[in-house]
C-alpha cells in the first residue's frame, strides 16, 4: 500500500509544490491515511517530516500508524503533562527529549526516513539549547580518556545517580575498572572498561541479559542536567534542531493552531 502511494501522480504533484514558507493542502485524507501521506511526502522529497498532532493520544496513534503502514520507525517527541516549573518532572520524558535533541544535533539520521511526531504541547515546551548540550557533553574514546576518577566525578556533577547496578536512565555504577552508565533516553546501557587510567573498551549491553550488543570506538555522553536545567539562558525551541527542509504536516491545521494558542495563553 505504501509503495503505491509513493507512485501516486497526485501525491508526486503535491510533493513538487512543497517549498519553504509555502502551504500545500491535500484533501480527502483522514484516519490512518494522513500518517501514510505525511511519510510518503518525506520519502518523495528526501526530506525529514514533522507531524504535529493536537493531543498526546493523537501523537501516539499517528506514530503507531506510521510504523504499521510504512515500516518506518518514527521518533515521538513527548510532552510533560505539567508545567516544567513544577516539582515533579518526569525524568524519562526529559531523557527522551534530550535524546531527540542529540539525535538531530550530532547523529545526523537519514533525512528521508526521519519522521518526528509531536503533540503541539511538546513543541511549546522548551528544549535544551545547543550551547547547553555542548557544555554538558563528554566524549569517551577507546585508547584515551577521560580517566576513571575523572569520569566518575563528571557523572556526579552532570546529574547521574551512583547506584550498585544500573536500572533506570540517569544512573551509573562503578566496580573496579568498570563503569556502567544508562544515559538519558537510552534503552540499553554502556559499559566502559579501563586498563589503568585509559579506556580499553566501550560497548552497549542489554540490561536483561547483560550481553554485549555493540562495540564502540567512542561515545558522546550527555549530562542528565542538560535536559532538566531549562532556564531562559539554557533553553531553546525544539524547532531550532530541525533541518531547514523539514516538511511540517498537520491534520486540520486550524484546530491545531487554535489549541496551540490556548495552551500558550
Amino acid at each position: 500500500m505504501f509503495k503505491s502511494i509513493l507512485n501516486s501522480d497526485d501525491l508526486q504533484a503535491a510533493a513538487g509544490r512543497i517549498a519553504r514558507g509555502k502551504t500545500v493542502q491535500i484533501g480527502g485524507v483522514w484516519g490512518s491515511s494522513a500518517a501514510m501521506v505525511a511519510a510518503a511526502l518525506g520519502k518523495i522529497r528526501g526530506a525529514p517530516v514533522l507531524f504535529v498532532a493536537g493531543h498526546l493520544d493523537d501523537a501516539d496513534q499517528i506514530a503507531d500508524d506510521i510504523e504499521v503502514f510504512t515500516g518506518l520507525a518514527p521518533q515521538l517527541l513527548p510532552a510533560w503533562e505539567m508545567d516544567i516549573g513544577g516539582e515533579h518532572i518526569n525524568d524519562e520524558v526529559a531523557g527522551e527529549r534530550l535524546r531527540l535533541c542529540n539525535l538531530l544535533d550530532i547523529t545526523s539520521p537519514s533525512q528521508q526516513d526521519l519522521v518526528i511526531v509531536a503533540p503541539v504541547m511538546a513543541l511549546l515546551q522548551p528544549a535544551p539549547s545547543r550551547e547547553s548540550l555542548e557544555a554538558g557533553r563528554l566524549t569517551l574514546a577507546v585508547g584515551g580518556g577521560p580517566g576513571l576518577d575523572e569520569l566518575a566525578a563528571w557523572l556526579v556533577d552532570a546529574g547521574y545517580q551512583h547506584v550498585e547496578q544500573v536500572d533506570q536512565q540517569g544512573e551509573f555504577a562503578r566496580r573496579g575498572g568498570i563503569v556502567d552508565i544508562l544515559p538519558s533516553g537510552a534503552t540499553q546501557a554502556i559499559r566502559v572498561e579501563y586498563f589503568g587510567d585509559e579506556i580499553e573498551s566501550i560497548r552497549w549491553f542489554d540490561l536483561d541479559t547483560l550481553a554485549s550488543t555493540e562495540t564502540l570506538e567512542s561515545y558522546d555522553l550527555t549530562g542528565v542536567l542538560a535536559g532538566l536545567e531549562l532556564t531562559a539562558s539554557k533553553a531553546a525551541s525544539f524547532m531550532e534542531y530541525l533541518p531547514p527542509d523539514t516538511i511540517v504536516c498537520m491534520v486540520e491545521p486550524g484546530e491545531v493552531m487554535d489549541l496551540a494558542r490556548k495552551i500558550h495563553s
